[in-house]
């Protein structure tokens, strides 16, 4: 049956798609893996670099908070790096794009290699954990810990320009089918997650317990420059450039200075603009956003807590990711396999809401440290460290509660969404295919106005059939669209 589905799934694809399917994957199980080795690495290096600064002066650790803002920079510049990819797009093809921007992200995380080495850092010594003290750093590079914010934070702009742009390819290969996309984006993640996966799995237990975590990311040029040369042989995709309209008509370097910046600014504004003044996507909000927060939060922020002050061993955090990978890649294999029985994401995303309250476990989890089987099966007064519980009762169970209450009440809001396992939403079926546009009102017909003050749309769908959606127009006042579509 599993093998069925999954030919089935492989034969509604053509030749040409299957070919850049593959190479897609191929591309982003390669970035996946040199990613987790990054993201490991700098954060369990964070952890022990601020806890030995703290013991060589002798002073009071501020690990955790120096962690959390490491990694809240990174993924404030992750939104920079994801808003100024917008222009780029427009002007040449998303797998030059895409290939260019790994290709970037992997000469900054170069960058901390060779700081580290020319401040005199070494491999961790052979045995150098059996006779040295647990809180013995001394292989590390010499230079000042902080320094790794505004490194690991400008990593966050390519970081962030390639999670947008590799969620915008798939469309691009297939085109705009609903059934295609949906499968392609589930078979995508499963492939992603195992890679991830392995990943985390390979960086705790092989690459930082042998080479230490100030060079345990050493991979992740080399799996970055083979992802760029994969990703950029897919083929053009019927890429055609779009002259930029503003400043049109000012000089080439006024526009290619003064008009990114206000193309920022423009993108900002028409995505707020389209998420808060629209039923259709103001859930997407707390509903995508907000989890997928929690889902960074969980990984980036609780599991190096967990794992340096429960368990006392940072480079464990890294077996919790894997964890989480593990569970994204179940979940992700469901959405596959039941792609056309669970049409609409409400039910998973009702799921996840529930699932969150797992953490409330983490407060009053006492393992014994340094046991590495309590990551697998779970997943502190640590020395010198204090005891965290209650803090994890505070970030961890009580926020944690706050968002599983924000996502699931988000979950109501699309018009139909009510049932259990709601077929559609709004009243429109996704399974025809849409011409893409070139520009926003390309393809659709000027609205022609009705007596009942609505509006109706014509598209043109690539198998030949109409598709109409009709609207209210929303005058500024109390009254919401409404939509109704006939295929």
């Amino acid at each position: 049956m599993v093998l069925s589905i999954i030919r089935a799934s492989w034969q509604c694809y053509t030749a040409l798609e299957r070919r850049n399917i593959a190479l897609y994957i191929l591309g982003i199980m390669l970035y996946k893996f040199g990613l987790e080795a990054f993201n490991g690495s700098i954060v369990s290096l964070a952890t022990n670099r601020y806890d030995y600064d703290a013991l060589v002066s002798n002073s009071t650790p501020k690990t955790f908070e120096r962690v959390g803002l490491l990694t809240g920079l990174n993924q404030a510049f992750q939104c920079i790096g994801a808003i100024l990819i917008a222009p780029l797009v427009r002007r040449a093809p998303t797998k030059l794009v895409l290939a260019i921007s790994v290709l970037v992200f992997g000469l900054f995380t170069a960058l901390l290699l060779i700081v580290d080495a020319s401040t005199g850092g070494k491999f961790m010594p052979k045995g150098f954990q059996h006779s040295h003290p647990r809180n013995d750093f001394s292989y590390y590079g010499k230079y000042n810990t902080d320094g790794l914010i505004p490194i690991y934070s400008v990593t966050g702009i390519a970081y962030g320009m390639v999670e947008l742009i590799r969620r915008v390819i798939p469309r691009d290969i297939v085109g705009g089918n609903v059934q295609k996309l949906r499968r392609l984006d589930a078979l995508v993640h499963i492939f992603y997650e195992i890679a991830g996966t392995g990943g985390a799995f390979c960086t705790a237990l092989a690459l930082i317990p042998n080479l230490g975590n100030n060079y345990s990311f050493i991979i992740t040029p080399v799996c970055f420059a083979m992802a760029a040369c994969t990703w950029y042989s897919i083929t053009n995709l019927d890429f055609k450039p779009q002259a930029q309209e503003v400043l049109s008509e000012h000089p080439a370097y006024v526009k290619s200075i003064v008009g990114s910046f206000l193309l920022f600014f423009e993108s900002f504004w028409t995505g707020g603009k389209l998420i808060f003044t629209n039923r259709r996507f103001i859930w997407l909000l707390p509903g995508y956003a907000i989890a997928l927060y929690g889902h960074r939060y969980l990984e980036n922020g609780i599991a190096p807590a967990i794992a340096r002050r429960y368990l006392g061993n940072s480079a464990w955090s890294q077996l919790i990711v894997g964890g989480s990978n593990l569970g994204e890649l179940i979940g992700a294999s469901f959405v596959f396999f039941f792609t056309n029985l669970i049409t609409t994401p409400i039910p998973w995303i009702r799921l996840d809401a529930v699932l969150l309250l797992i953490v409330w476990y983490l407060p009053f989890w006492y393992p014994p440290a340094g046991q590495v089987d309590h990551v697998f099966n779970e997943s502190g007064g640590a020395e010198n460290g204090g005891d965290i519980h209650l803090a994890i009762l505070n970030i961890g169970a009580v926020q944690f509660t706050t968002l599983a209450v924000v996502i699931l009440g988000a979950t109501f809001v699309p018009q139909g969404a009510v049932a259990f396992n709601p077929e559609i939403l709004f009243d429109q079926k996704l399974d025809t295919e849409i011409v893409k546009a070139s520009k926003l009102d390309d393809g659709i017909d000027m609205p022609k106005r009705r007596k009942d003050r609505e509006y109706t749309n014509n598209y043109l769908t690539l198998n030949g059939s109409s598709h109409t959606s009709r609207h209210e127009v929303y005058d500024g006042g109390s009254r919401h669209q409404r939509y109704a579509n006939v295929a």
